[in-house]
């Protein structure tokens, strides 16, 4: 094996399956996470419309967030597969 494979193996693969497999454990926290607060509010007659609107858009913003974050990560794991593939 060269250098440059060895490199490939030891960093670049394994920081893309660590960042996807931390990614889609946080993913999937934050969908039990919002089918818990939805079934919390359909159980709570009290809450009105404007507060399940206002988790909705929260649960909206964190997901975009989520996302957002991937993508930079995303960006920067193909920075850095590209600095070592020119080694």
């Amino acid at each position: 094996m060269t250098t440059k494979e060895i490199i490939k193996e030891a960093f670049v693969d394994s920081i893309k399956n660590i960042h996807n497999f931390n990614f889609n454990a946080f993913a999937a926290v934050e969908t039990q996470t919002e089918k818990a607060i939805h079934a919390v509010l359909d159980k709570t007659p009290w809450v009105n419309d404007d507060a399940r609107k206002a988790a909705d858009t929260w649960i909206d913003a964190a997901r975009q967030g989520r996302n957002h974050v991937k993508g930079i990560l995303d960006e920067q794991i193909k920075t850095f597969e590209n600095f070592t593939a020119a080694l």
